[in-house]
């Protein structure tokens, strides 16, 4: 009696994640380039490398204390304090929040309207960070799912926009002549380069969280991630498996009768009675 069985293998179809429920390469590799650019944006959020005076030249002063600039960034303004008779010109630094008490007359001078609306765009991309940090971790503990990987990709993608907009405004306008004396020896600084990197990075990792997001709902549309594959169909019988084999066979060479005529057998009888009678 025989029987019959169909061998099936599951194939995984690619998505958010991949086999055995694990998180996919893509996404892996959209977390880990959000958490660099989130690390990156922080960096360059709280340090006061923005702009910087050139250390090798005597910067000039700043009204209306007139003390000379040093570098600056988003929520800090440093100043050089020389000492006095010193032919070497060493001078040691000091920074102060923007919003310290003891600087309002100093604040109005350096606080034009480019650099308030630098400050609060740069801030807005700094929240929606934030925001996308969580719901990242969110994603990494409960699993992946379209939704969450488009609101994901739009968050960061929206705090690209905001963040690229604060430092293209910078950088427009930070070198205006009737802002910060000195503009001829001053430069744009490792804080602004990391802002840009952190805007460039959260382009990319929106980018790939947007197409992560688009395979897993491609792949919900067609039914689930598994696809059954059907493989060659497999006999099993029970009867005994039936062989050709080669028989030989052998031809064995027989005498030929020889033909005699009926003349012939006659004489040859009369002479074998003739000699019986001799013999007799």
């Amino acid at each position: 009696m025989a029987g019959r069985f169909n061998a099936r293998t599951a194939v995984a179809r690619p998505g958010a994640t991949g086999r055995n429920g694990r998180i996919g390469n893509m996404m892996a590799a959209a977390a880990v380039v959000s958490i660099i650019a989130i690390i990156i944006v922080l960096i360059a959020f709280a340090t006061p490398v923005w702009l910087e005076a050139d250390r090798n030249m005597v910067s000039n002063p700043v009204p209306p204390f007139n003390i000379p600039f040093d570098k600056m960034g988003l929520w800090q303004f440093c100043f050089r304090l020389y000492q006095i008779g010193d032919p070497f010109l060493r001078y040691s630094i000091i920074c102060r929040w923007y919003f310290s008490s003891g600087w309002p007359p100093m604040m109005e001078f350096l606080a034009p309207s480019f650099f308030i609306a630098t400050q609060v765009i740069y801030t807005i991309g700094f929240i929606l960070c934030i925001v996308g940090m969580v719901l990242l971790i969110a994603v990494l503990v409960r699993g992946p799912n379209p939704g969450m990987l488009f609101a994901l990709g739009a968050l960061f993608m929206l705090a690209a926009i905001f963040i690229c907009i604060s430092f293209i405004i910078f950088a427009a306008r930070v070198f205006d002549r009737e802002w910060i004396f000195g503009w001829q020896s001053n430069y744009l600084s490792w804080s602004f380069a990391l802002a840009v990197a952190g805007g460039i990075l959260l382009w990319i990792c929106g980018a790939l969280f947007l197409i992560e997001g688009r395979r897993a709902a491609y792949a919900n549309e067609q039914g689930g991630a598994v696809t059954v594959v059907h493989r060659p169909t497999a006999v099993v019988t029970s009867e005994p498996a039936v062989t050709k084999r080669e028989t030989a066979y052998t031809v064995a060479e027989q005498p030929i009768p020889r033909k005699t005529h009926p003349e012939h057998r006659q004489t040859d009888r009369q002479g074998v009675i003739e000699n019986t009678r001799t013999s007799k």
